[in-house]
């Protein structure tokens, strides 16, 4: 911004954007034990009357963990975790994404990975060497595929009556949808620029200065957010209205200053001009230079979740008698 003569306010902030309350992580699957296993077999949940668990994707999100229950058996088997997309009108799946392949053994087994997935998505089973799955009767149904489906291929799935699958994810909303969990893995949920680590503050300058008839302002930031900036003038003045001592009461007049709203890129600075209303010119007429009015210029950053800093800086308005329109 061009430096002018005149009065300048320079404020230098550090403000922390906060996240708005998300969604809590869902659980999505079957609690059923595996009992048997088959070769060559990849299996999802369909249907299972009394299942306390959504067999599909709620919402959006990122499947964080995954786990399974195991009885008691000599067999220790790999197994990934599968998320399988419903394409079409038909019985056809996409084969989404997976996670790692993990060793599991007998009892409870939970482990760690980062699947992003969609509404409606489903979970499932299968193993290089063998599938679990929960023999039951009456157990619902599942769709079964014949041998391992190769991620981002598509295939029509069989109906497989009394069987369950094993497995249950929990699905973190992933609000800045950088493949992260915002509870257990995001640091910083409100914003894809970083992960692992905690937020970086939103570093927020605002020079403020005194034109003849506006206020221009400079705003620099070092992310990208929306901008809005706009104020107000005020002064006091003596009422015609009398007070209980018969003395004139005193009265203070604000004016508001008009602003406007733009985007900042990081790192550079964009100017706002202010134009002072001609009822601030007057009144700038009518005192001397030694004399100013104080105007207060509100800097409002926001960035695409909505998460907001402001900041106020205070401008003197140098007096300009004899110059009034």
């Amino acid at each position: 911004m061009r430096r002018y003569l005149g009065a300048t306010a320079t404020l230098f902030a550090v403000a922390m954007l906060c996240a708005p309350a998300v969604r809590a992580a869902t659980e999505v699957g079957s609690d059923c034990v595996a009992n048997a296993s088959a070769k060559d077999l990849t299996v999802f949940g369909f249907t299972r009357p009394g299942n306390s668990l959504p067999l599909s994707v709620p919402s959006a999100g990122v499947v964080t963990r995954w786990k399974m229950q195991v009885a008691p058996s000599d067999d220790l088997l790999p197994q990934r975790l599968v998320v399988l997309r419903p394409v079409g009108k038909g019985n056809d799946q996409l084969a989404a994404d997976e996670s790692e392949t993990e060793l599991v053994d007998a009892g409870a087994n939970e482990f760690s990975t980062r699947i992003p997935v969609r509404e409606g998505d489903r979970i499932g089973l299968t193993g290089f060497t063998g599938t679990y799955f929960c023999d039951e009767a009456g157990g619902g149904v599942s769709g079964l595929f014949e041998g391992e489906v190769p991620i981002g291929e598509e295939r029509r799935f069989k109906f497989k009556e009394g069987i369950g699958v094993p497995v249950m994810a929990v699905v973190e909303p992933d609000r800045d949808r950088d493949r992260d969990g915002d509870e257990r893995q995001d640091r910083c949920p409100q914003s894809a620029k970083f992960h692992r680590d905690a937020c970086s503050p939103v570093r927020l300058r605002v020079d403020a200065e005194a034109r003849r008839r506006s206020i221009l302002v400079g705003v620099r930031v070092d992310m990208e957010v929306s901008v809005q900036v706009f104020g107000q003038v005020g002064w006091g003045f003596k009422s015609k209205r009398k007070s209980g001592g018969g003395r004139s009461k005193p009265t203070r007049l604000i004016v508001g200053l008009r602003g406007s709203t733009k985007d900042v890129a990081p790192g550079k600075e964009i100017d706002f001009r202010m134009a002072l209303p001609k009822t601030v010119m007057r009144r700038l007429g009518r005192i001397t230079p030694q004399e100013s009015l104080k105007a207060q210029v509100t800097v409002l950053a926001t960035d695409s979740d909505g998460a907001l800093a402001e900041r106020v800086v205070t401008v003197r308005l140098k007096g300009q008698e004899g110059t009034a329109p």
